[in-house]
């Protein structure tokens, strides 16, 4: 199975704690999905539950909306994520992580 997921956000900082060193932000954005998938077996007919196998694709357009959070550690920040798509290829994204000064 194929999926490619391509995503546009335009976020924006709300709350900037200067004291820790911490930023809290919300974004939103569009996001297009494409969907392509195969099975490598006959096509099945199952009473009630429909067909099976063979291939299919499609493609949407839907809204992000996110939430996010950094935190300066002095050698890097630490950031947290969260980000939902809306559409018919709906999706949670969440990511953790570190960013290093290059």
């Amino acid at each position: 199975m194929k999926k490619i997921m391509l995503a546009a956000v335009a976020a924006f900082v709300l709350i900037s704690v200067q004291n820790s060193q911490a930023q809290i932000g919300l974004g939103a954005g569009l996001a297009y999905g494409y969907l392509r998938w195969s099975v490598e077996t006959a096509t099945v007919s199952v009473p009630g539950f429909g067909t099976f196998g063979g291939s299919a694709s499609g493609s949407e357009i839907g809204l992000n909306l996110g939430i996010g959070a950094m935190i300066d550690l002095d050698f890097a920040w630490l950031y947290g994520e969260a980000k939902y798509t809306i559409s018919e290829f709906d999706q949670l994204g969440i990511a953790v992580g570190l960013r290093f000064a290059i």
